[in-house]
């Protein structure tokens, strides 16, 4: 924290934004040391109510689902609090976010290949070389088709 957020801050606010982005309790030492510098020190009380309010809003499926896809770590903070259901849309979202980045990989293997095709002066180095592109966006239409029938969370 800054110095201006730590003069400025509700540690009931700073809580529950801490708690909806799924960071742990020790996330409070972060704020202790950074604002102790300034004899500033956290509310505790009021940064763990507002943590366990914004855990509430983190603790969900659809949350899961946005965490795993886009790759943020989990901390184990759901427990007792949807831990079940978050890691359900977790996995949900992890695997949407490999189906992604193996779409992206296919993308640089196929402009790798279209360009060995420009350079390539014998006939059957040129057939090789289209029947692995040809695999390449098969496989990769398979990849589309499995990320347009993933719309997001579903329970």
């Amino acid at each position: 924290m800054s110095e201006r957020e730590c003069r400025q801050v509700d540690w009931y606010e700073q809580g529950i934004r801490d708690g909806a982005y799924g960071y742990d309790s020790g996330r409070v030492i972060s704020h202790t040391e950074a604002c102790g510098k300034l004899g500033i020190v956290p509310d505790r009380k009021a940064y763990f109510d507002g943590r366990e309010q914004g855990l509430r809003r983190y603790c969900t499926a659809e949350s899961g689902y946005n965490a795993g896809r886009y790759g943020r770590h989990y901390a184990g903070v759901c427990v007792g609090r949807g831990e079940p259901e978050f890691l359900n849309g977790y996995q949900q979202g992890r695997q949407r976010a490999v189906l992604e980045d193996d779409r992206d990989r296919l993308d640089r293997e196929i402009t790798s290949l279209e360009k060995q095709l420009k350079q390539v002066g014998s006939e059957n180095d040129r057939n090789l070389l289209r029947r692995r592109i040809i695999l390449r966006e098969e496989e990769r239409i398979r990849i589309d088709r499995a990320i347009r029938m993933d719309h997001g969370w579903r329970p």
